[in-house]
């Protein structure tokens, strides 16, 4: 199977947003060794970009090289606390006032709206400005 490259479909005047290098990272470390041991930071954003795509656990698991069920219980696990994706650095603080999304490489100058468009990658838009963003850590 030939592995997609990242946000493929960007034009070339654009810059890659910040995930498809951390995408690259992963591919140059090879197959996981273990089914044992613990996602990586990287394969959980990996998981995350796929979510964000709209793809199939059975696609991101096998574009990847993690088990389908592994694929599950992480996105299982992300929509019952689906605050618990801002740990993963899914928001690049870029100075003040500049927050970047690593999905999309669109930047915020406020990290409440940043995080409300990093949401609106999963949820639909409306749902997305409408969660109750609580207490979330500044986490970069």
């Amino acid at each position: 199977m030939t592995l997609r490259t990242p946000r493929s479909g960007i034009p070339p005047n654009k810059k890659r947003p910040p995930i498809a290098e951390e995408l690259e990272k992963l591919r140059e470390m090879g197959p996981r060794t273990s089914s044992h041991e613990p996602l990586s930071r990287l394969e959980r954003l990996a998981i995350l970009d796929g979510l964000c795509d709209g793809d199939a656990p059975g696609r991101i698991a096998a574009q990847w090289n993690i088990s389908v069920r592994t694929v599950r219980e992480f996105k299982g696990k992300l929509f019952d606390n689906y605050l618990s994706l801002f740990y993963y650095g899914v928001i690049v603080h870029r100075g003040k006032g500049m927050y970047q999304c690593v999905f999309c490489g669109e930047s915020k100058p406020r990290l409440s709206i940043a995080q409300r468009h990093v949401l609106a990658h999963f949820f639909a838009h409306h749902i997305a400005q409408n969660i109750d963003l609580g207490d979330i850590p500044e986490v970069f």
